[in-house]
């Protein structure tokens, strides 16, 4: 059961225990403990007290489908991992992903938009986002590319998500 708002997916994460020690690889066979969605093979919607909100966009799972099925369990391992070090130590987690170019927005707001490694050749492009009325942090995942394909997808991602709001190279508004 998956709830869809929009063009985005989104999933809720229980909240884990036992620390980021959990980041070691672990069999498959563990990401079979949560509902599947059908579709992608992404957890369902799970009724809990998480802080942390995963959303897909059609593009991340048209990318998903295309995925082996090695390379969705490596995806899913890279993801869990982050999810622990974000719920438990956001700067290391926020040492872990980054932005392949700089976005300068309007008014000097920053871009939450980020790239996490899944291995040599596996990129994902997410946003993360915190959100204080309803105390969770937002994860969007927009595309999970080659490594080849990063910069192309996470600039477009970027020109999508920032329309007209990405300050010129001058400092102009």
């Amino acid at each position: 059961m998956a709830v869809t708002f929009g063009l985005k997916q989104e999933h809720r994460w229980p909240a884990k225990t036992g620390g980021v020690a959990g980041c070691v690889a672990q069999p498959a066979w563990l990401f079979m403990a949560y509902p599947r969605n059908r579709s992608h093979g992404l957890p369902a919607l799970i009724q809990s007290n998480a802080a942390l909100v995963e959303r897909t966009t059609p593009g991340f799972r048209h990318d998903w489908e295309e995925l082996s099925p090695a390379g969705r369990i490596r995806v899913r391992e890279a993801l869990d991992c982050g999810y622990d070090l974000l719920r438990e130590d956001r700067r290391g987690f926020f040492s872990k992903v980054f932005q392949p170019m700089p976005i300068r927005l309007k008014g000097g707001l920053g871009s939450s938009l980020y790239s996490l490694r899944v291995g040599r050749d596996i990129r994902l492009v997410m946003a993360v986002d915190d959100d204080p009325v309803f105390g969770q942090t937002l994860v969007t995942l927009f595309r999970v590319v080659g490594s080849d394909d990063l910069e192309r997808a996470y600039r477009s991602t970027a020109k999508l998500l920032y329309d007209g709001q990405i300050a010129r190279r001058n400092g102009s508004q």
